[in-house]
């Protein structure tokens, strides 16, 4: 069988992602399958392939109702039956769903698992043959996973009732732990194990001291403006909060929390997928079901709850493989923070608390080690980097330099061992830097010899060192309640023979917050951003009309295709890269159209003229020379105008024109049909839209 010729006319792409064509073998000879692919990796297509291989229905298990019907809407505009069943349904259309799946009208069958392991369900089930069982974000059947789920554990029904029909368990992130945990609570028997690499090379990580959170956050922002992007906060009243005070920034900011009434928590999905610039205030309730794949930034106002949730949350920026960045605010009373909040909480068993210490103590080392962020992140994921840096994070790009620090850290190492491993960092930093606490006193700390020997370094100074020592394996965390600090085998062999340490420079500055670095992306080849531009407009437009994502329409890669190889039949459309034959038949006229209209400087004005002299007045922090109007003033102008536009038509902003489009009017000032049509976004259908209103604009800007 070709699986390439049914990827190829199902899905539109002509190679496999690593491990895909190997899952989907497996699966169709009716192995069962676990398979740890990072976000981004393709995991959907290896189930849905082999799903429209083998006889029967697919089960897919889901905790995630907007994914549902992402990935349903998806399937069906490649024309292939798929179904989602879950509590967003009403009555009838649960009702339609079960007629289908009795009369075998659906290939795809998503359900929460709430549903999967109920009675009822099960019977239904057992009327139809299934031809495999799909578990998602598997991770949840494990307490040593970031969101552990009660409800996973009953999956193994399906596999009791079900023995025969192969079962794969996919998931984003899983330490070796997890994947144990998954292979066995799910039965799988014999499975083919996939661990594809987690590491995202677009995205640039970043620690941040958290000292004006607020402004901090609206300097990343700005730093997006006009793109999209996510706030996470560890309370409901701070996204409401910063979301309220960012939209007195001008930013377009929206709060989303589980305690928000369903239709505003709907309606903030819906902006943030369709729309562009709009940043998310959320707590983590948000974002596991949006398949967005243009988020260009994702801030962690507060701590996340352990690594696999901050990898997990931070790869919801950047799926469209385009540089993107990941920033974490961070205070040194955080951890100490998390681990008393671990020591109050209820949890089951005490497994469910030694595994949350020790991912609190994963989480501390990531923030507070110097070494190489992508590092660090990846070899906890137990995936080896290869590499001492990768010149992306901002360990790398402001390294700290290396001294010889033999005195502090014996020093150092002398405090833990007379301290017995009975205290943490904070409290070993005051005690090196003389500062008296209760807790000092109430032990008699102030008596030891190490107490204040060293004025001349800060509290947060001592804790780098500390930490410094924690990486090179001289000290470790203890196991109790709280995150002590013990001497190693390492560490007591280097006081008792005085061994030369080499440590980071405590008394370097903390480097500031830079500026985006561009990671490696896949950028439009120079060139061809008009049409890309032009196509990526229309995809949108089509996106509406037909209430679907953009990407579910054809993805970025797609666009860039066609704008590079300007197809002019559909049997060409569909040789490109990601539409299928499917896809190339329904909107195959459309793009034809806007490939042959982008060759074309023909075009006539029909819209009637419309002045907007107040906009372009209205703007004055940019003062421009008598008799002629800045590109700022201009740009803002056509951005009033635009808005004014949409507004009347009832659409996105940019459906009308991209930001990008704007400043090039700006830029250009074209004031002739023939020159505007020059201008990258801008089609023959636009111009006879809009070309009038705009050109009016830029005439009357061009004059000052």
């Amino acid at each position: 069988m070709d699986l390439v010729h049914v990827l190829r006319k199902q899905f539109g792409y002509s190679s496999f992602r690593p491990y895909q064509e190997k899952i989907v073998t497996d699966l169709i000879k009716g192995r069962d399958v676990l398979a740890v692919l990072a976000t981004g990796g393709g995991k959907s297509v290896c189930y849905q392939l082999p799903a429209l291989l083998r006889s029967g229905m697919a089960v897919v298990i889901s905790p995630l109702i907007a994914l549902m019907k992402d990935q349903v809407d998806t399937l069906r505009s490649n024309g292939i039956a798929a179904a989602y069943w879950n509590s967003s349904l009403s009555g009838d259309e649960q009702y339609k769903v079960r007629l289908d799946i009795r009369d075998r009208r659906i290939r795809l069958l998503y359900v929460a698992p709430e549903r999967a392991v109920l009675d009822s369900f099960i019977s239904l089930l057992r009327t139809v043959p299934l031809s495999l069982i799909a578990v998602d974000e598997a991770h949840c059947i494990s307490v040593w996973g970031h969101d552990f789920r009660p409800d996973y554990r009953k999956l193994i029904i399906l596999r009791e009732t079900f023995p025969h029909v192969p079962v794969i368990a996919l998931t984003a992130t899983a330490i070796p732990a997890v994947r144990q945990d998954i292979a066995g609570l799910l039965g799988l028997s014999d499975p083919s194990v996939y661990i594809g690499s987690f590491d995202r090379k677009n995205l640039r990580y970043s620690i941040v001291s958290k000292e004006d959170p607020r402004s901090q956050v609206l300097a990343v922002v700005r730093r997006h403006r006009d793109e999209s992007g996510i706030v996470y906060c560890g309370s409901r009243k701070t996204t409401e909060d910063l979301a309220s005070w960012l939209r007195t920034e001008d930013i377009d900011a929206l709060a989303y929390h589980a305690g928000l009434p369903d239709p505003a928590r709907r309606s903030t999905q819906e902006m943030f997928k369709k729309q562009d610039g709009i940043v998310v205030c959320a707590t983590v309730a948000f974002g596991m079901g949006i398949d967005k794949p243009d988020v260009r930034f994702v801030v962690h106002y507060d701590l996340p709850k352990d690594l696999e949730s901050y990898y997990q949350e931070t790869g919801r920026a950047g799926r469209d493989g385009q540089p993107s960045e990941c920033v974490l605010l961070y205070a040194a009373s955080d951890i100490p923070r998390l681990y008393a909040r671990i020591a109050r909480e209820n949890y089951d068993n005490e497994q469910l608390r030694r595994a949350a210490r020790e991912k609190a103590g994963h989480l501390a080392r990531y923030c507070e080690s110097p070494r190489c962020r992508r590092r660090t992140l990846l070899e906890y994921l137990g995936e080896p980097y290869g590499k001492p840096a990768c010149f992306s994070c901002d360990n790398c790009l402001h390294p700290a330099e290396r001294i010889d620090g033999t005195d502090l850290s014996l020093a150092a190492l002398s405090c833990v061992r007379d301290l017995e491993g009975r205290f943490g960092a904070a409290h070993v930093a005051d005690i090196l830097t003389g500062t008296t606490t209760p807790m000092i006193r109430k032990h008699g700390h102030d008596s030891l010899p190490w107490y204040g020997m060293h004025h001349g370094f800060k509290s947060g100074q001592w804790r780098d060192i500390l930490t410094d020592l924690q990486d090179q394996g001289y000290l470790a965390r203890g196991n109790g309640d709280y995150p002590t600090l013990c001497l190693t085998e390492m560490g007591e062999s280097a006081l008792k023979d005085c061994r030369r340490i080499i440590i980071f420079d405590p008394g370097r500055a903390k480097h500031p917050e830079t500026e985006h670095v561009s990671c490696p992306g896949n950028q439009p080849e120079p060139g061809r951003q008009g049409l890309y531009d032009r196509l990526k407009a229309l995809r949108n437009t089509i996106a509406g009309r037909e209430g679907l994502m953009p990407y579910m329409v054809l993805p970025d890669a797609a666009l860039r295709d066609i704008a590079r190889k300007k197809p002019r039949s559909r049997e060409a459309l569909s040789t490109i890269e990601g539409v299928s034959r499917a896809k190339a038949e329904r909107y195959g006229q459309e793009l034809i159209a806007e490939v042959q209209a982008y060759a074309s400087t023909e075009g006539h004005i029909r819209e009637k003229p419309a002045t907007v002299k107040k906009a372009l007045q209205a703007k004055t922090k940019t003062r421009a020379p008598p008799g002629k109007t800045t590109d700022k003033d201009l740009f803002d102008a056509l951005r009033t105008l635009r808005s004014t536009i949409a507004g009347e038509r009832g659409c996105p902003a940019f459906i009308i024109f991209h930001d990008a489009t704007l400043r090039e009017m700006a830029k250009r000032r074209p004031t002739t049909s023939e020159a505007f049509l020059k201008i990258p976004g801008v089609g023959k259908v636009k111009l006879e839209r809009y070309g009038e209103r705009f050109l009016k604009v830029i005439r009357l800007g061009h004059s000052g």
